[in-house]
């Protein structure tokens, strides 16, 4: 229905795109803001260094129940998303298994050094773009058959394995950092999260 609004008749695209309430143009300009953050080199704490990949996989979640509600269906939509996040973040580390070059993990701060890139940037954009144009297809009282809501919930899991990946890659920095995997890096962890 969205691809026939654009071919057919893009004045009502327009109008749909004014009808869209403002908290998403506010959520957009966040995660944009977000993203274009990630650009340049910066230094971001052990907690903070997931923080970018729950949000997105929180959005993926959402989006899943959303068109799994709207095609009658959530369970099985829920479970593809999840199996082809963990898919997708094990492929990426295994093709990956390092954390980007100029990444370091200091242990005394408990903080990365982060090379810019415009991955997450590209992620964020491709994800909100799903949900819009997924969300845009529901408004418009389209109906969709399980084909489409398992379409869009393995989408959103490549998308979330994305970030999901990017996070493993730095905790295992800096579990390895420590000189001893596992033991003092999980003890630094740990003490954050209590916190």
């Amino acid at each position: 229905m969205l691809l026939d609004l654009v071919m057919h008749r893009p004045q009502a695209l327009a109008a749909a795109l004014r009808a869209t309430p403002g908290w998403v143009w506010l959520l957009l300009a966040a995660l944009v803001a977000w993203g274009l953050s990630q650009l340049r080199p910066r230094s971001v704490g052990l907690v903070r260094s997931v923080a970018l990949p729950l949000a997105m996989a929180g959005l993926g979640a959402w989006g899943v129940v959303s068109v799994g509600r709207a095609g009658g269906m959530i369970w099985l939509p829920l479970a593809m998303w999840l199996a082809l996040a963990a898919a997708t973040s094990g492929l990426l580390r295994w093709l990956r298994p390092d954390a980007p070059a100029g990444t370091r993990y200091e242990r005394a701060a408990r903080r990365f050094h982060l090379p810019g890139s415009t991955a997450p940037l590209l992620l964020i954009l491709a994800l909100f773009g799903l949900k819009y144009a997924v969300g845009l297809e529901t408004a418009l009282g389209a109906r969709h058959g399980a084909g489409f809501v398992l379409a869009v919930a393995a989408a959103y899991g490549v998308g979330t394995g994305c970030f999901l990946a990017r996070a493993i890659r730095l905790w295992s920095l800096a579990l390895g950092a420590t000189g001893r995997p596992g033991a003092a890096a999980w003890r630094d962890m740990r003490s954050i999260v209590q916190r």
